[in-house]
């Protein structure tokens, strides 16, 4: 997850079996009381924050 604010960026590794298992566990977190408070806290950062996904390839 990256960022327009000058805090520059955040790599975040993490694996997971499927991106559809990994975006449902998210969605379950986003979900949690405190952390939509957490968000709605700091959406003005949020807003400028954009999500790159990378795979890992074999190619052996």
């Amino acid at each position: 997850m990256s960022g327009s604010d000058n805090s520059g960026t955040i790599t975040w590794e993490r694996t997971g079996e499927s991106l559809a298992s990994m975006e449902a566990a998210y969605g379950k977190t986003w979900n949690l009381p405190e952390v939509k408070a957490l968000l709605a806290k700091h959406r003005s950062v949020l807003l400028g924050e954009r999500t790159e996904l990378y795979g890992v390839l074999d190619i052996d």
